[in-house]
């Protein structure tokens, strides 16, 4: 369990260089999930995050940047 006043990082947090895959486009969010994520198994959760308290209560900075891949699999062609 994750504590309010403590920042939760995936497993993958560290092995892909301190960074966490998001979006800030809520309407391709299951476009996201099914190109990068449809051999994963087990159950999801979906977090609305708040860039502002990130930075003001964990210290995390939000940078946007370009689609990247995810492990092998590439970003969709039109991204």
């Amino acid at each position: 369990s994750a504590s309010k006043s403590r920042a939760y990082f995936p497993p993958t947090f560290h092995k892909i260089g301190k960074f966490t895959h998001a979006t800030a486009v809520p309407e391709r969010l299951i476009q996201t999930a099914n190109h990068f994520y449809t051999d994963t198994t087990g159950d999801w959760i979906c977090l609305e995050l708040n860039r502002w308290e990130l930075e003001k209560t964990c210290g995390i900075v939000t940078v946007f940047e370009e689609a990247m891949p995810v492990g092998e699999r590439e970003t969709g062609r039109d991204w």
